[in-house]
C-alpha cells in the first residue's frame, strides 16, 4: 500500500529522506500501516478508516532515540485531524 502523504521514495526505514531533516519518529516506532492522522469529511472515510498520514514528528537521532511510544489519539474527534502523540524519555 502506498500512502498519499508521502511516496515510499521519500521514506526509508523510519528516515526522512527529505535533505536531512532527521527521523519520522512515529515511522522508527510503528511501522504498521494505516496509521493515518486526517481523513476527509466525504465518503465515511473516518469509519472506513481511509485517511492520510499528514502530521509528523522528525527528530535529530539523539531526541529520537529517546522516544519509546507512538499513538495516533482516536478516542475524542476534535476535527478531520487525530495528534499524533509521542512520548520521549
Amino acid at each position: 500500500m502506498i500512502e498519499a502523504s508521502l511516496l515510499p521514495s521519500f521514506t526509508n526505514a523510519g528516515q526522512l529522506q527529505v535533505g536531512q531533516l532527521g527521523i519520522d519518529v512515529h515511522r522508527k516506532i510503528d511501522d504498521r500501516p494505516e496509521q493515518y492522522t486526517w481523513w476527509s469529511n466525504r465518503g465515511q472515510a473516518w469509519a472506513k478508516n481511509v485517511g492520510w498520514r499528514i502530521d509528523y514528528q522528525i527528530a535529530t537521532p539523539g531526541i529520537a532515540a529517546g522516544a519509546h511510544s507512538a499513538s495516533v489519539y482516536k478516542d475524542s474527534r476534535f476535527s478531520d485531524h487525530a495528534p499524533l502523540l509521542i512520548q520521549y524519555a
